[in-house]
């Protein structure tokens, strides 16, 4: 199971077990010497990172320029805020990570957010330009969330 935990809460009380995305009422009560204070009730969904993309393909568009496409997470994964597409020549996507979206260049990371940079229904795609003849490049996406 996946627990994203805030380091600094000593007194935090963490229930383990509880589905993502289902909802749960939560009922916490004050206790000290004097007694107990009014219990409170809230509402709250327990949150996870998002699951990969789904059918996440790249299709050669000319010689300089691939086409990458992919749809939402086929699991549960709360509401996706947007995709970030990676690009780079190498597998470990070392120039990639924290690089600017400029499509003109052999690596990049573009934050994709539906209805801006995405349109449509899924399958999405987006369109890499600027990339050298004959190259190998790997591309990857990942949803995002809340989280």
């Amino acid at each position: 199971s996946l627990g994203i935990r805030v380091e600094d809460c000593s007194k935090c009380l963490y229930v383990p077990g509880l589905e993502p995305f289902e909802q749960y009422f939560v009922r916490a009560v004050a206790l000290n010497d004097l007694g107990a204070a009014a219990s409170t009730a809230v509402l709250a969904t327990p949150m996870s990172i998002p699951a990969s993309p789904a059918g996440v393909l790249a299709a050669v568009v000319s010689s300089s320029s691939i086409e990458v496409f992919f749809s939402p997470p086929l699991s549960a994964s709360g509401a996706i805020t947007h995709y970030t597409l990676q690009w780079d020549t190498g597998e470990a996507f070392a120039r990639a990570r924290g690089a600017s979206c400029t499509t003109d260049a052999d690596f990049g990371s573009c934050d994709l957010v539906h209805g801006v940079d995405l349109a449509g229904q899924p399958p999405y795609s987006f369109v890499i330009t600027g990339l050298g003849n004959g190259t190998t490049y790997f591309a990857r996406v990942a949803a995002r969330n809340s989280i």
